[in-house]
């Protein structure tokens, strides 16, 4: 996107300058909510997972 605000058309221009702020916003929040998200869930977390993955996990929890 910054390559894009480097064009002289305004219209690259303005739209380059407002989805730099979104692309930086995105993993921020991603980073600062994630942790918050899993930690709420605790061991809720692999509730939806497949069951082949489950019986792995099963598995190995038992070794």
């Amino acid at each position: 996107m910054t390559a894009v605000g480097l064009l002289s058309a305004a219209a690259f221009r303005s739209m380059a300058l407002s989805i730099m702020p979104a692309v930086a916003f995105v993993p921020a929040a991603t980073l600062r909510l994630l942790p918050a998200v899993l930690g709420r869930l605790g061991h809720e977390v692999n509730a939806a997972a497949p069951p082949w993955t489950r019986r792995n996990a099963d598995r190995a929890g038992a070794s």
